[in-house]
């Protein structure tokens, strides 16, 4: 039996559309943002604050090619590290 290793990474938006839903996923996570609220509260107001967060966050990722370089990265360091190691990696 081969010895298989996962690499895991916090993710990131593919593309431009997918920005304000992994911004509300991410605030909206309350392992994620701490806070002593009610669960609906807490998900009212970090969905705001997603919302309102997005456009200028599209801007930044904009500038560097209108998504998250890490699933990219993360993949190409799976393989990396599999040729290295000699076993497959797999990539969240």
């Amino acid at each position: 039996m081969s010895i298989q290793y996962v690499l895991v990474n916090f993710g990131g938006p593919r593309n431009l559309d997918e920005i304000e839903p992994f911004l509300k996923s991410l605030l909206r996570d309350r392992d994620v943002v701490r806070t002593n609220l009610l669960k609906p509260i807490h998900h009212f107001l970090f969905g705001r604050i997603a919302s309102r967060r997005t456009r200028r966050v599209k801007q930044d990722y904009q500038a560097i090619g209108g998504k998250s370089p890490i699933y990219e990265d993360t993949e190409k360091l799976a393989d990396t590290l599999s040729q290295k190691l000699g076993s497959k990696v797999w990539a969240f």
